[in-house]
């Protein structure tokens, strides 16, 4: 089964007090999405597994903020059984990310390169590089969310985040920290907008995988 998604979105680095208080807010006029319990706001656990290969060509390739890239993952929630498939891909400021479901376990795949290929022929994986697609780094966070699907609209709030290059687990941020993301179809509904700019708001290119790379390199890290 494929899913497919077209948003733009906005990116913030904001405080657990930020994120409470437009926590509060939001639930007066978005419902939590379907991976909650809709009586209680408990987080869940997000597992992303960037692929790339041994040199990290495609998250380079994303760094370098080109007008079209693409990135690629298997997602998982709880369920490890059941895991997606996701190339997500942005072009002009507008992102679009294409899912299919996959049924046997992350782990047992070998031949990540055949997979994306075979399950989305249009993808410009084989411009970037021609060696063999590896897990390259697992990107974790815990997630409290809200949606609107008739407005197309997504509120996430991740806490927690952490990277993993081969076992070596680390926070990509401190422990205050949470990445508020918005995506939305063409604009902002106006009770958001007028949060956002009320509250001193502002939205910032972040990549939870391009800053673990450079967090993990030893780079200084650019927010």
């Amino acid at each position: 089964m494929k899913q497919s998604f077209e948003r733009y979105e906005k990116k913030y680095k904001i405080t657990q007090l930020q994120a409470s208080e437009m926590i509060a807010f939001l639930k007066g006029h978005l419902a939590l999405d379907k991976h909650h319990d809709p009586k209680n706001i408990v987080p869940y656990k997000i597992h992303s597994l960037y692929l790339d290969d041994k040199d990290a060509r495609i998250i380079h390739k994303s760094i370098e903020k080109p007008s079209y890239k693409e990135k690629y993952r298997l997602r998982w929630y709880e369920d490890p059984n059941q895991t997606f498939l996701e190339v997500k891909i942005k072009h002009l400021k507008r992102s679009h990310k294409k899912r299919m479901t996959i049924k046997e376990d992350s782990s047992t795949y070998d031949n990540y390169q055949s997979m994306i290929l075979e399950s989305f022929p249009t993808s410009y994986l084989t411009s970037i590089t021609q060696d063999p697609i590896q897990k390259y780094c697992l990107i974790e966070c815990v997630r409290i969310a809200f949606e609107d699907e008739k407005e197309n609209l997504r509120i996430t709030f991740d806490y927690d985040v952490s990277y993993t290059f081969k076992s070596e687990k680390k926070s990509l941020f401190d422990s205050s920290t949470v990445i508020l993301e918005i995506k939305y179809d063409q604009s902002l509904p106006r009770y958001l907008s007028h949060y956002l700019s009320s509250h001193h708001m502002y939205s910032r290119s972040l990549s939870k995988i391009g800053l673990s790379l450079q967090q993990n390199k030893g780079e200084t890290l650019c927010l």
